[in-house]
């Protein structure tokens, strides 16, 4: 698990409607990585598929007693471990994994996570600390949603077609006069 840029040069010359020549390959992959990293600071999420263990997470409790968590990942691809702690008290309860219920949410938090294995339900106003261990982001850059490949290519266009500050002349001191 790897990081992987989130477009390639060919797709950003596709965008541009740029000749296939090779010459600018390296720099063009360059701008790939760093709009892509920049992508995961601004959405402050990871794209790319990696392994978080442990990942320590707030948690609400829902009517029903399920423990429910935003992890901040926009997809989870498995979810080996889980273990709950309410207040601040020193030990962490296991949850059973096997009844955990990943909704991918349709906003911009990414991945839902709902642990319906646990009733908490006397607990419902407690503040809640889930540790997670699972996998987590896109495995390849054919898993990603296709508009974040669109934004990186168009965020790379913005910069190859920003122009540079045009230079201001300087007064001359007074001492040079």
């Amino acid at each position: 698990m790897a990081a992987f840029d989130y477009c390639t040069p060919d797709q950003v010359k596709q965008y541009l409607d740029a000749s296939s020549g090779s010459g600018n390959d390296t720099l063009l992959a360059r701008l790939c990585t760093a709009v892509s990293r920049a992508i995961d600071t601004y959405t402050s999420q990871i794209w790319y598929e990696q392994l978080y263990a442990p990942l320590q997470v707030e948690a609400i409790i829902d009517r029903d007693g399920a423990l429910i968590c935003w992890p901040g990942v926009p997809t989870i691809t498995s979810l080996t471990a889980a273990s709950y702690r309410i207040g601040r008290g020193p030990s962490w309860q296991t949850v059973s994994v096997a009844e955990a219920d990943i909704d991918l949410v349709e906003r911009q938090s990414g991945a839902q996570l709902t642990l319906l294995g646990v009733d908490l339900s006397r607990w419902r106003d407690q503040r809640v600390a889930l540790r997670l261990s699972m996998t987590a982001g896109y495995a390849t850059l054919d898993d990603l949603p296709a508009d974040l490949a669109w934004r990186a290519s168009r965020r790379l266009r913005n910069i190859k077609s920003a122009k540079p500050p045009a230079a201001t002349p300087r007064p001359c001191p007074a001492s040079a006069r």
